[in-house]
């Protein structure tokens, strides 16, 4: 793996990383370095997840202002629980989708990608004016951190004196994640020699979802999805009884209508040894990850644009596994058993040199989607 500059990560990360000789960058994210054998008795592990950021909500009417406009039932949300939501204009589409943590009564913490920050912000601090609030993003202030397995590094994390106070986000369809102010950089990375938890990349925890199947809106496709294409209704993300948030009644219609015509798939592409196209399998592999940037576009057999990457990782090696919305009618009907009985869809950003375009395979999602 070739070790890539951290130019676009602000000085805080940047110095983390450079403490890190185990982790190395290529593209967006982070990696365990290949020449560092992994203990095959410790599973457990923690990464940098330095895609993401947090906004926070606060104030005596936080949980009315946020019941009326995220798509969960904000009420039911306890004091350290965690769950997933997402903020839409009137039209019903998401400017973003988050984990949202409950820290306090009055003080809640959105954990979405890094690129989604500021949009969140602005797009709440427009309904904030008329409530006792403050939106703010605190993304310079603190940092997340990726973990698995949930209970196992929460426990260890709790029962440690100097991180007890951590806030711990664990989510129960399988994301994790520590949040701690920057000022705690130091007795993190002291707790993580002394219990010998393994450092992977932060793309261990992106694929992490990518595999779970929850997709996360970046600044690409701000304002693209409507919450059900990244079936959200699947993953306890939208309340269809609680009453009145901003896109409600659009949400509500696609439901009881059934007339959701996109849906999230997770998908795999490669360039294979034969099918390069480039004198450097380097280049070929920065080009795929180019072409598998949110919002990039996917093509069927026709050429016509079916689709659109939400999320994505390319390794080094030129291996990429993903998110999609995918057209239903370019869909399997039903979605196979094997992913060979598919499709034929392509990315349609890859470089137009190559003489074959690189093909994608849909997968399933380990959770049933409802058929219209």
């Amino acid at each position: 793996m070739t070790d890539q500059p951290t130019s676009h990560l602000d000085a805080f990360w940047q110095r983390l990383y450079r403490k890190q000789s185990s982790l190395e960058q290529f593209g967006e994210h982070s990696f365990a370095n290949t020449g560092i054998t992994p203990d095959p008795d410790h599973h457990a592990w923690i990464a940098p997840l330095h895609q993401c950021g947090v906004v926070q909500v606060t104030g005596a009417d936080s949980e009315t202002f946020l019941q009326g406009q995220l798509t969960i039932d904000v009420a039911q949300l306890a004091e350290r629980e965690c769950g997933f939501a997402a903020h839409c204009d009137a039209k019903g589409r998401m400017h973003a989708n988050f984990l949202l943590y409950r820290q306090s009564e009055n003080r809640f913490w959105l954990q979405l990608p890094l690129s989604t920050a500021a949009i969140a912000c602005q797009s709440l601090a427009k309904y904030a004016v008329f409530s006792k609030v403050e939106v703010s993003d605190i993304s310079s202030e603190v940092f997340c951190i990726g973990f698995a397995p949930q209970d196992y590094i929460a426990d260890l994390v709790r029962e440690h004196d100097a991180l007890a106070r951590t806030d711990v986000l664990v989510w129960r369809h399988g994301l994790a994640s520590l949040i701690l102010p920057r000022s705690a950089c130091e007795e993190l990375l002291a707790w993580q020699k002394q219990t010998g938890i393994a450092w992977q990349g932060s793309a261990r925890w992106q694929q992490l979802a990518i595999d779970a199947g929850i997709g996360f809106v970046e600044a690409e496709t701000s304002g693209e999805f409507i919450p059900q294409m990244l079936n959200m209704d699947c993953l306890d993300g939208i309340s269809f009884t609680k009453g009145c948030y901003t896109g409600q009644e659009i949400i509500a219609r696609m439901k009881y209508r059934g007339n959701v015509k996109r849906r999230c798939f997770p998908f795999a592409a490669e360039f294979s040894d034969f099918e390069i196209g480039h004198e450097l399998r380097t280049q070929a592999t920065i080009d795929l990850a180019s072409a598998v940037k949110p919002g990039a576009s996917i093509t069927g057999s026709e050429g016509k644009n079916c689709g659109l990457v939400v999320n994505a990782v390319t390794n080094s090696l030129g291996a990429c596994r993903g998110l999609a919305v995918i057209k239903l009618d370019h869909k399997p009907a039903p979605v196979p058993e094997s992913a060979k009985d598919g499709p034929e869809l392509s990315l349609a950003g890859v470089d137009e040199s190559r003489k074959n375009p690189v093909p994608l395979t849909l997968n399933r999602p380990p959770y049933a989607i409802p058929i219209n």
